[in-house]
């Protein structure tokens, strides 16, 4: 099976849930309330201007070197990042100055590894730059590794930080704080944030973790110099002529109805617009109203999401797109819509007792709706194509049944509070 070059674009979002505080010394923020906290942190780190930091990106069990310095305002830095491919974790630099990014390109040996990851790797005759807005793609990958970012990101998503086990923190101690999302904010699962914070509320190290990844790196010093330095011409490629190097699609129309129904108690429409380089966009409306996970990570309305039309020659795993995703915290029910190839025969799904479920595929649109009573979560999506071949999509870290059947009733329902996502088995 061909494996796709991998570079990991965090999605960073929070998992739902209370922690006790550790004993020790006060902590500087216990005095305020969570979403106060929050704020305290990130005006604090952001007051320091800029911060150097390095750790490491790790994805299943291959980890690749992090480390950059950035500035807050105005947002400029550069970073080193690791790569993910077949062979190797390559390192590439990412530059970003205002609204512009820089992305190095890791070179490939032929026209469809290039396709696999466009955003990302290049055929080696290219020039190795390119450059982005930061309102496209580029925007979600930063904040996976821009400190200020997330910090601003967590901080629209009102969400709470909760004193946890404290530890060593870089250079200096600090207390470890979970973000949390709770009912009020409308923040969702899909993963688990974790600052460390000092004694004057700046960022001391931060831990991202979701399905098969995790982030985490320590800072190192505030108050460095940040100078970005420009790509000289022959250096940079012209991508904007090239939708393929174009890695997002955003809505391009008016969002126009395609299904409906009443599935458990819950009406529902379906709808698409279409997006650019190609895409589709998507969006449940609900009643009672659905609040897809991420929403407040999404710069679409109604948390919409939009996805590319796959290539013909990518796995079948890459076919498929999640592309409603209900957020545990504001739904009273679970729901997902998943778009599925042409060639997928069936679609399944599997509870916590192991029972599979077939699920109906509208031809027409290729996309299952699947909504259920909270108290009977989904824990796979079982998806068998003509040839028999079978990709299994889950929440968060759940690819098979086997994985939930030592859960208890707790965790499984926190299940509901991940991101799906889909893995192909091995051949």
């Amino acid at each position: 099976m061909r494996r796709r070059v991998v570079l990991i674009i965090a999605a960073i979002v929070l998992l739902g849930g209370s922690v006790g505080c550790s004993g020790g010394s006060k902590p500087v923020l216990q005095d305020l309330p969570g979403v106060q906290a929050m704020a305290k942190v990130r005006e604090a780190t952001v007051a320091a201007g800029t911060l150097r930091y390095e750790g490491t990106v790790t994805e299943g069990e291959r980890s690749g070197e992090l480390s950059g310095v950035v500035g807050a305002s105005p947002p400029r830095g550069e970073l080193t990042v690791p790569v993910f491919t077949p062979e190797a974790v390559l390192p590439a630099s990412v530059r970003w100055n205002g609204d512009d990014v820089y992305i190095e390109r890791v070179a490939v040996g032929d026209e469809a590894a290039r396709r696999a990851v466009p955003l990302f790797s290049r055929l080696s005759s290219d020039p190795p730059w390119a450059r982005f807005g930061r309102s496209t793609l580029a925007g979600p990958l930063l904040v996976s590794y821009d400190p200020f970012l997330l910090l601003d990101r967590l901080r629209e998503a009102n969400v709470s930080l909760e004193a946890t086990a404290g530890e060593e923190a870089g250079d200096a101690s600090g207390t470890r704080y979970q973000a949390v999302g709770t009912g009020s904010d409308a923040s969702a699962g899909g993963g688990r944030t974790e600052l460390w914070v000092d004694d004057q509320a700046r960022l001391r190290r931060a831990r991202v973790e979701g399905a098969g990844w995790v982030i985490d790196y320590r800072v190192l010093s505030y108050g460095d110099e940040v100078t970005v330095e420009p790509i000289p011409a022959e250096e940079l490629a012209d991508v904007t002529a090239d939708p393929t190097q174009l890695a997002s699609s955003k809505p391009d129309g008016d969002f126009e109805a395609v299904r409906s129904g009443t599935t458990a108690g819950v009406r529902w429409t379906l709808l698409r617009a279409p997006g650019t380089n190609g895409g589709s966009c998507w969006r449940l409306e609900a009643d009672p109203p659905l609040t897809p996970v991420g929403e407040h990570f999404s710069p679409f309305p109604g948390g919409a999401r939009c996805v590319l039309p796959p290539s013909p020659d990518e796995d079948l795993d890459q076919r498929i797109a999640v592309v409603v995703d209900a957020d545990a915290v504001q739904t009273p029910y679970d729901g997902l819509v998943v778009v599925v190839p042409p060639e997928v025969r069936s679609v399944e799904m599997a509870y916590p007792d192991g029972k599979l479920v077939p699920l109906e595929i509208d031809r027409a649109t290729g996309t299952v709706v699947w909504i259920s009573p909270p108290e009977r979560p989904g824990v796979v999506l079982v998806v068998t194509d003509a040839d028999g071949r079978t990709v299994n999509c889950g929440p968060g870290y759940v690819s098979e049944v086997d994985d939930v059947t030592k859960l208890g009733p707790d965790e499984i329902a926190n299940l509901r509070s991940l991101i799906w996502s889909c893995v192909a088995g091995e051949d």
